[in-house]
């Protein structure tokens, strides 16, 4: 058989496989929403709202737009059928004004908050933290969700606002500031989203 013949067969085994696999969409995210929301009733949270930090959470809401169409193989795995062109890499929460003693403005909430897919959120199982959730979301094919949502860690201690305050003015002034925070998402590409959330009084008891 010659070497010609043998590369055209070669060649065409190898379109045949792939032409045989499943269909998978290839999306990218080209604009990201923001909400603050009550995780128990799923109701909207507008600027002013008075509500315990332990229900609070931020939607961010994907809006993925179909790239194209290809056949799975051994690197586009089918998965769920549809898989981000860019995995998000980078997710940072801040907080625009003082939430605590240990959380002044402008400081990272990160380790005091937890992130799960949108509605998986009320068994606290799925809640892991910012950083395992980015991983995780890159581990499963890019999957796409309907977006994800971000709370505050249970257990007290500086997940709570206004804590490691001992003076009662500072105390006092903390909980009259309503609380905000800003979003900061980056793709593997290089394209950066940010959000801002409503402010909101946030409370302990």
């Amino acid at each position: 058989m010659s070497r010609i013949y043998k590369y055209i067969l070669f060649l065409f085994f190898g379109l045949l496989l792939f032409s045989c696999g499943s269909k998978v969409e290839i999306y990218e995210w080209v604009r990201l929403d923001y909400f603050t929301i009550n995780a128990q009733s799923r109701d909207t949270l507008g600027s002013d709202t008075n509500i315990h930090y332990e229900d609070y959470a931020m939607l961010v809401q994907l809006n993925p737009i179909s790239f194209t169409t290809v056949s799975s193989s051994d690197w586009v795995q089918a998965g769920e059928g549809f898989q981000a062109k860019n995995r998000i890499v980078i997710l940072e929460v801040r907080t625009i004004t003082d939430y605590n003693e240990a959380k002044p403005a402008g400081k990272l909430m990160n380790d005091v908050m937890v992130a799960s897919f949108i509605e998986e959120g009320d068994q606290p199982e799925n809640r892991v933290s910012l950083d395992d959730f980015i991983s995780e979301f890159g581990k499963k094919s890019n999957r796409i969700e309907d977006g994800f949502e971000i709370y505050f860690r249970d257990g007290g201690g500086f997940a709570s606002p206004c804590a490691g305050y001992n003076d009662p003015e500072k105390i006092q002034a903390c909980s009259d500031e309503l609380k905000q925070f800003d979003i900061f998402i980056q793709l593997s590409n290089g394209t950066k989203f940010t959000g801002t959330t409503f402010r909101v009084n946030l409370t302990n008891e």
